[in-house]
């Protein structure tokens, strides 16, 4: 399946990209799903999933640091708000 393209590429499952979170820190994440929702072709993907590293160093376990996830986070043309949508 084609994903819609943001930015002149395709947003893919397994994809880097970088989260700006709700404080307004970027952050590096990886894509875990798409949300396309039969959107245009010239329209960015309106949200995708996202898994990232927890920043708390005390929250490791023994495969190492936790992992956080967020769900149906907005690209940055789609987001009205300084934060918790996603840019490649």
């Amino acid at each position: 399946m084609e994903h819609p393209k943001v930015d002149g590429r395709t947003a893919d499952i397994g994809e880097p990209v970088t989260y700006v979170d709700e404080r307004g820190r970027a952050r590096a994440a990886l894509i875990t799903a798409v949300w396309d929702a039969g959107s245009p072709a010239t329209s960015p993907t309106p949200a995708i999933n996202l898994v990232i590293v927890a920043e708390d160093v005390k929250r490791n376990d023994e495969c190492g640091r936790q992992m956080e996830r967020r769900t149906s986070i907005p690209h940055q043309s789609m987001q009205t708000a300084p934060g918790n949508y996603w840019v490649k």
